[in-house]
């Protein structure tokens, strides 16, 4: 194996363990793999390469994946919190339930810190009405 095949593999695999580990150091790396760094460092400046560019690279490749991923998953979880009326009746204290968990069998999973009886019996007839009978 030629040393610049080398050179672009030891290159190839420190962008690698850059996006395992941004923070990683050029050259203990290359002496793992029993590559001459001085060498190295000449055969980088002439293909223009630069540790300090590469893990720039790395964080905005991580920051826009992770913002994608993000919008995606608003997307597909839609809207978080379902609007609800307060009732106009006044409920009696002992009407209420606290700290609620119910699972409905597309994942979904509302937690409800206080609500009247009647107010979580209709959400409950409204997610029966998608055919999405509650788990708990």
């Amino acid at each position: 194996m030629r040393a610049t095949e080398r050179y672009e593999r030891a290159w190839n695999a420190f962008q690698i363990h850059l996006n395992h580990n941004p923070k990683a150091s050029l050259i203990p790396f290359l002496k793992e793999r029993h590559v001459n760094h001085r060498s190295m460092h000449r055969w980088m400046s002439e293909k223009g390469y630069s540790v300090r560019l590469a893990k720039q690279q790395i964080r905005l490749l991580q920051a826009e994946a992770r913002k994608e991923c993000s919008e995606a998953i608003a997307k597909d979880t839609g809207m978080m919190f379902l609007p609800m009326e307060m009732p106009s009746d006044p409920v009696c204290p002992e009407n209420y339930l606290f700290g609620i968990t119910l699972t409905f069998p597309n994942g979904t999973i509302v937690t409800i810190r206080k609500g009247s009886v009647k107010s979580v019996m209709h959400l409950m007839k409204l997610y029966e009405k998608e055919d999405m009978l509650c788990l708990d």
